[in-house]
């Protein structure tokens, strides 16, 4: 072998035997390594409040409506355990969210339906995760719906993770990232 070849090869077997030695790639996207956080229900919804506030101006003229299916640890939209009934209702009172919409998305090319005085957007949030200290990790799937009054909208949607510390007694975001999407 030529001394290029040998050059090539070296970094190749290298990456190779690492990969072969070195920790398996996780096979879980949301929540990878961290356990569930032990919140109470208006814990869990004050930090999914923070996180809506993150990404959204909460007001009267903007309609969140909560998918009551929890995103799946992992990928993918598959339908997950649902958000607990004290958690929709804690949600509700802080104005985190109007209602609760299951929107049928079955078209690529439109927005789902949501009966709603005004379209607006479904959100899909996770389990809240623990980290460590007093941090907390979640995600929040946006998805754009129209109502059955609206002209439909083209398909418009989302994933971010959120990272949250509590300072003074509340949580706070303290980093987001947009998640690529797959579909």
């Amino acid at each position: 072998m030529n001394p290029r070849t040998i050059g090539l090869l070296a970094p190749t077997t290298v990456a190779l035997l690492l990969a072969a030695c070195g920790p398996s790639v996780p096979t879980e996207g949301r929540g990878a390594g961290m356990a569930d956080a032990s919140l109470t229900a208006v814990e869990q919804a004050r930090s999914y409040r923070a996180a809506l506030s993150a990404a959204f101006d909460l007001g009267p003229g903007l309609s969140l409506l909560l998918d009551p299916s929890l995103l799946p640890r992992g990928f993918g939209d598959a339908p997950g355990d649902p958000v607990p009934d004290s958690v929709q209702r804690a949600m509700r009172e802080l104005g985190a969210i109007q209602g609760t919409c299951e929107p049928a998305v079955d078209n690529a090319k439109h927005a789902p339906v949501c009966e709603a005085p005004i379209p607006g957007y479904v959100v899909r949030v996770s389990d809240v995760y623990a980290m460590t200290g007093d941090s907390l990790q979640l995600h929040v799937l946006v998805r754009r719906y129209d109502t059955p009054a609206t002209a439909p909208h083209g398909r418009f949607d989302f994933e971010e993770a959120y990272q949250l510390a509590r300072t003074d007694g509340a949580w706070r975001v303290v980093r987001k990232g947009r998640i690529a999407r797959m579909d």
